[in-house]
C-alpha cells in the first residue's frame, strides 16, 4: 500500500478545483471626463465593459455568460484625441472576470 500512497495524493490533487487554472480575462469601460452634470463617472449595471471574450457587456451579462467578476477599480485613461490640453483627466473602470 505505501507505493501507492504517492500515487493517490497525486491524483487527489489534480483533482481539486484549485489546481486547475481558470481562464481570466481584463475588460475595460469606455473612457470619460467628469462633467458638470456628472462629476462622477457612475458604476452601474448598466456601463459596458468591452472584454476580449465576450465583446460589449454590462455586469449583469458577464454572470449570464458563465463567468463572474473578480475585481473592479477605476483607473485613469488617456485623453482621446482631439480633447482638449486642458481636459479634465479622463476615467475608466477595468474589472478582471473569470471563466466559472
Amino acid at each position: 500500500m505505501r507505493k501507492f500512497a504517492p500515487l493517490l495524493v497525486l491524483l487527489a490533487a489534480a483533482a481539486s478545483p484549485q489546481s486547475h487554472a481558470a481562464q481570466g480575462e481584463v475588460c475595460t469601460s469606455e473612457a470619460r471626463a467628469p462633467t458638470a452634470e456628472q462629476p462622477v463617472y457612475p458604476l452601474t449595471n448598466e456601463l459596458k465593459f468591452t472584454c476580449p471574450s465576450l465583446g460589449a457587456v454590462t455586469v449583469p451579462e458577464i454572470y449570464q455568460k458563465g463567468w463572474r467578476v473578480v475585481q473592479t477599480w477605476a483607473a485613469g485613461a488617456p485623453k482621446p484625441d482631439g480633447a482638449p490640453a486642458s481636459a479634465a483627466p479622463y476615467l475608466h473602470y477595468v474589472t478582471t472576470i473569470e471563466k466559472i
